[in-house]
């Protein structure tokens, strides 16, 4: 019984630096993570063409929000594809009356799609995405949710980055918006989690083969990578699209960054997400 004890204090104290020294390691790298609420990359004139494609279902309470958040982005031409995927809700007619009455103003064009059936092999949010990607004209391509909210000026400096750092996809962390104390705990846990799964600082460097990076909210890639890479065709029945994207393009060889960038692009976290990853 002793050894026993012994055994396990031993063990509780490995386990305990263990995530002292995880926990002192990201506390001293998280700051090489570019921040671009800090500064100002400099950018080609014009910027890169975008088509940011936003797939959604029963988002009628978000999916306004959102697509005039896109609107209202400062200096970048932009083509938006809203994508309705068999909502029970109003989400389709409220993609409409936002594309009538806002879209094509300032160089930025909305166009909705409505998806009735969902073809068989696919789950719902992959089809979405591939069926917008299917009408994209930009150079780049900026996969998102239907409830998240975007900073005018956040898809001019992620371009920017993105060109000056010469990445081929670039992920750029939402900020989490949480309304009650349910959500903080959970988002607080699954933050302490994730300092095991990536280290974002690591994810440039082509050598880290196993710290890639997917966000839903905000994953973007250039267009003859994505074709290159199959699409998502290739990853038609993956529940964790976004993780699975930023895994195939970092064993794929391609240059993949991430950037910091406090209420740049924002969004609730909800456990519904799931649920229609899986539909």
């Amino acid at each position: 019984m002793l050894i026993l004890l012994r055994t396990v204090l031993v063990l509780d104290w490995v386990i305990a630096l263990s995530w002292t020294m995880r926990a002192l390691d990201w506390r001293r790298m998280l700051p090489l993570v570019p921040d671009l609420t800090r500064r100002e990359y400099p950018y080609p004139i014009p910027l890169p063409s975008l088509t940011v494609i936003v797939p959604a279902r029963n988002e009628a309470a978000n999916i306004a929000a959102t697509l005039r958040s896109l609107l209202a982005s400062d200096r970048v031409v932009l083509q938006i594809i809203a994508i309705d995927d068999r909502s029970t809700d109003q989400t389709g007619a409220i993609m409409e009356v936002v594309a009538q009455s806002e879209g094509g103003a300032g160089g930025k064009t909305l166009q909705v799609l409505h998806v009735a059936e969902l073809p068989s092999g696919w789950l719902g949010k992959t089809h979405a995405m591939a069926l917008g990607a299917q009408q994209a004209t930009g150079e780049w391509l900026l996969f998102t949710d239907g409830d998240v909210l975007f900073h005018r000026d956040a898809l001019r400096r992620a371009l920017a980055y993105a060109t000056d750092s010469r990445a081929d996809h670039m992920v750029l962390l939402p900020t989490i918006l949480m309304q009650s104390w349910g959500e903080r705990m959970m988002i607080a846990f699954l933050e302490v989690l994730s300092i095991w799964a990536v280290r974002p600082w690591r994810v440039p460097d082509p050598g880290a083969r196993r710290d890639s990076l997917g966000v839903g909210a905000f994953n973007m890639i250039r267009r003859e990578v994505y074709d290159a890479m199959g699409g998502w065709d290739a990853l038609r029945v993956e529940v964790l699209e976004d993780l699975s994207l930023g895994r195939r393009v970092k064993q794929s060889g391609y240059a993949q960054r991430v950037a910091l960038g406090v209420d740049m692009v924002k969004v609730r976290w909800r456990e519904e997400l799931l649920a229609w990853s899986t539909t």
